[in-house]
């Protein structure tokens, strides 16, 4: 090959552009609200900001805001409440309900992208851990001890998951990293669907808290070697647990 020559870009590497989709205001308010109902920072049963102040935090109107939580509805997500105490709640879907098993089918259509979200997340939240025991703060110490302490296996799947959320959240904020803030979120979102519908009889979590709080102690201790080893111990056996339930749906 002469120096000038141009590297041959394999057909699969090609150059692939798609269709732009014009996504209308409420559906993008509709996503970000999606995106922290998945993610338990606006947790069950808890009420969604009314839709004054929803309009102002987006910069949107008050109509915009409304098409969005019926999208959300739809999604059976929200539920809406009238009366003296009404207002708009973050639901919580049952294994018998419809939402739930549409879940199930997603879940069994999605089996390969999970795992591979798995495998990446074996990756990314040890060294997400690591940074933690680097540069945390002693506050950021004292959130992610109090949610460990909060994580009981004995509480209902859904209180489970939530608790877990948020610890692994944490941790990533504590790397003082945007870009593994971003990643973990990006994959919890994918993850705690399919968490949600394998773990519904609380034996995925069951193991869980010993390991949790081997993590917890790293980080707090500023022990980097350990916070990370510790972290991958923890996510290498939650996908065992997951692989093996896949086999299940």
């Amino acid at each position: 090959m002469n120096g000038g020559d141009a590297v041959e870009v394999p057909a699969f590497l090609a150059p692939r552009f798609e269709p732009i989709e014009n996504i209308r205001a409420h559906e993008h308010v509709a996503e970000q609200l999606r995106r922290q109902i998945r993610l338990h920072l606006i947790p069950v049963g808890s009420a969604l900001p009314p839709e004054r102040e929803l309009a102002a935090m987006f910069g949107v109107g008050r109509a915009t805001v409304a098409a969005a939580i019926q999208l959300l509805e739809a999604d059976e997500l929200v539920v809406t409440k009238r009366g003296r105490n009404g207002g708009t709640f973050a639901s919580e879907r049952t294994p018998d309900s419809l939402s739930y098993e549409y879940l199930e089918v997603r879940v069994r259509r999605e089996r390969d992208r999970i795992q591979q979200a798995m495998t990446f997340r074996g990756f990314v939240e040890p060294i997400s851990a690591r940074e933690a025991a680097r540069n945390r703060t002693d506050k950021e110490v004292a959130h992610i001890e109090r949610a460990c302490d909060h994580i009981v296996p004995g509480d209902s799947p859904i209180s489970f998951l939530a608790g877990d959320s948020i610890l692994h959240l944490l941790i990533a904020h504590a790397s003082h990293n945007m870009f593994l803030v971003e990643t973990v979120e990006q994959i919890r979102v994918l993850l705690n669907e399919a968490f949600a519908v394998l773990g519904t009889d609380g034996s995925l979590w069951r193991d869980t808290r010993d390991e949790h709080k081997e993590i917890v102690r790293a980080v707090k201790d500023r022990d980097e070697d350990q916070a990370e080893a510790a972290m991958a111990k923890h996510l290498a056996l939650t996908q065992e647990r997951i692989v093996e339930l896949l086999r299940d749906v």
